[in-house]
């Protein structure tokens, strides 16, 4: 965890927009988009914004069929994480592939 998460936002983001901002993946990215965001607003002590940025998050994955995703990584614990009540640097979320 080396917490580079605006410099996955900025590729993220490119990714989103490659793909067209609508659908799925997208969607999926779009959610991953926010889990950066809600990094960066951490580094920055803004605890009330990352709460808003991975609620938000949480509500994209939830709305999407995430079967496809769960091929590569373990979505249910994704959103386990973002249920918390609290978050901090040293156990932010690390994203393992299967």
């Amino acid at each position: 965890n080396h917490q580079y998460f605006w410099d996955a936002h900025v590729y993220l983001e490119a990714l989103w927009n490659m793909l067209g901002r609508k659908g799925d993946q997208p969607d999926f990215l779009k959610a991953l988009i926010k889990i950066s965001a809600g990094g960066v607003k951490l580094q920055m002590g803004q605890d009330e914004l990352v709460q808003a940025h991975f609620e938000r998050a949480k509500e994209l994955l939830l709305s999407i069929d995430l079967s496809y995703f769960d091929q590569f990584l373990e979505t249910q614990k994704l959103i386990d994480f973002l249920s918390r009540d609290s978050f901090q640097l040293n156990n932010f979320l690390v994203i393992e592939l299967n």
